[in-house]
């Protein structure tokens, strides 16, 4: 056993993250495969039986495979290269990586261009994923209009098509916070294919589209295995996981045990690009909406549909103009520099910043990208402030000539409770509702709510119209 495991050795680097996961590399001529492998996965033990086989021409037993396996993971974790291991792309001070997924080679952008390097040599360490498929070869020559075709092809109005292009140029920078992109539509609203499409063309794997579901367990394994997120059908998202979702889009941990551990943990990093689609209004949590990007389609006419295999063509042509548009487009945004932008910034605000950046890097008429993210937003701020019982009944009080108010919680939910004009349980509920929508109502409804000093009779608040 011991001669094999130095064989093994000899062979390769050994590698592990801050997480404690452990990796080999191999630039062996006679292995294809030159990103980094999770010694404890599949395609690591592959390799091990193919060692063995050139080595001693017999079937390696699988006591001596997971004999080798645990004594590769304890030299790498004590004297493997600590690095960070990236999924599909990594960014450095003055570089962009991306692997397009071939095992081989990955395309390092630059502000003075773009070269291809050896994933053996490269700068920036990636893991092989099975679940991971290969981005097709870019097509040359594309300029920064080349995308249009995508969304022509999609029929996206323009909005909505500047908005993604920002989304997805700002994919290949995961410290940047992460809107989490959500289309909303009926059935025949192509959801699906426009999501897919995007999935395909920005983290082409095995699984474009995931259904959605409520367990953390399985959305902290679809984010292990994926560098973009894709949930499909969305029905309803717990209250739990629609928190996890906010950790997605800015960054946070989920740690579990490790299997056959009492103490030893798990740690699973969470940010990543999210996309997910439904037909309902699935998401209420204001803090995760004001995480998002909103998309509203409607149904396709009859004469709009197209035939599967003539879509599966148009995509993969779609997905070698992206690549290249992708690739041009980034190595831009390296060249360009920060934009000041005003001392208010809206939610979301590094994304926002960001947008300016490629708007100028693209070479934008200025002002279009604020438009359409401005705009965004308020439809967020109305669509919020639609689900609220609260919301409707201050814009009652208002329009019936009932404001201003002053007085305290109780006073303010007896006046509702007495007009028929919200189902609220609760003071304490209607404090928590009122916290959530004051300042949305105040920029919608132009009703600004304000607490006022506490008295005897409990907490008191004023709500009056603004001009």
């Amino acid at each position: 056993m011991k001669e094999f495991s130095e064989y093994v050795l000899s062979s390769c680097k050994l590698y592990k993250d801050i997480q404690g996961n452990t990796y080999a590399q191999f630039d062996n001529k006679d292995i294809a495969i030159k990103s980094l492998l999770p010694i404890y996965g599949d395609s690591f033990s592959d390799i091990l039986h193919a060692m063995h086989d050139q080595k001693y021409g017999s079937y390696m037993q699988n006591n001596l495979k997971k004999a080798t396996v645990h004594e590769l993971n304890i030299h790498a974790r004590l004297k493997g290269r600590l690095r960070t291991i990236y999924h599909r792309y990594a960014v450095t001070k003055k570089a962009i990586y991306i692997n397009p997924g071939n095992n081989n080679s990955a395309y390092k952008i630059t502000k003075n261009g773009i070269n291809k390097v050896s994933l053996a040599k490269c700068a920036c360490k990636f893991v092989h994923n099975n679940n991971m498929l290969a981005m097709p070869t870019p097509l040359s020559g594309t300029d920064t209009h080349a995308i249009d075709m995508m969304w022509e092809f999609l029929s996206l109005k323009e909005e909505y098509a500047v908005l993604l292009s920002v989304w997805l140029l700002n994919v290949c920078f995961i410290k940047n916070n992460q809107p989490i992109v959500v289309f909303i539509g009926k059935e025949g609203s192509r959801k699906s294919t426009i999501q897919r499409l995007l999935k395909l063309c920005i983290d082409p794997s095995e699984e474009d589209l995931n259904l959605s579901f409520n367990s953390i367990k399985d959305l902290a394994a679809v984010i292990h295995n994926n560098y973009v997120v894709s949930l499909d059908n969305a029905e309803s998202l717990s209250k739990t996981m629609q928190n996890m979702m906010c950790d997605v889009s800015t960054g946070g941990n989920y740690i579990t045990k490790k299997l056959y551990s009492d103490r030893t943990q798990s740690i699973t990093k969470l940010k990543r690009p999210l996309m997910i689609n439904g037909v309902t209004n699935f998401i209420n949590a204001s803090d995760l909406l004001d995480r998002c990007l909103l998309f509203k389609l409607e149904r396709l006419n009859p004469s709009e549909r197209k035939v599967e295999a003539s879509i599966e063509k148009e995509i993969a042509n779609v997905r070698k103009v992206f690549f290249g548009w992708l690739i041009n487009s980034l190595h831009l945004v390296l060249k360009t520099k920060t934009i000041i932008t005003p001392s208010k910034l809206p939610r979301m605000a590094g994304f926002y910043h960001f947008g300016l950046r490629v708007e100028s890097a693209l070479g934008w008429k200025k002002g279009t990208f604020e438009k359409a993210f401005l705009h965004n937003q308020s439809n967020i701020n109305k669509y919020i402030l639609e689900k609220s019982n609260v919301a409707y009944a201050l814009l009652e009080l208002k329009e019936r000539g009932r404001l201003p108010f002053r007085g305290t919680y109780k006073d303010l939910l007896d006046i509702l409770r007495k007009d028929g004009l919200a189902d609220v349980s609760s003071e304490r509920a209607l404090s928590e509702e009122i916290k959530n929508i004051s300042h949305r109502v105040e920029k919608q409804y132009k009703i600004k709510i304000t607490k006022l000093k506490n008295s005897n009779k409990g907490h008191r608040l004023k709500i009056e119209i603004i001009t």
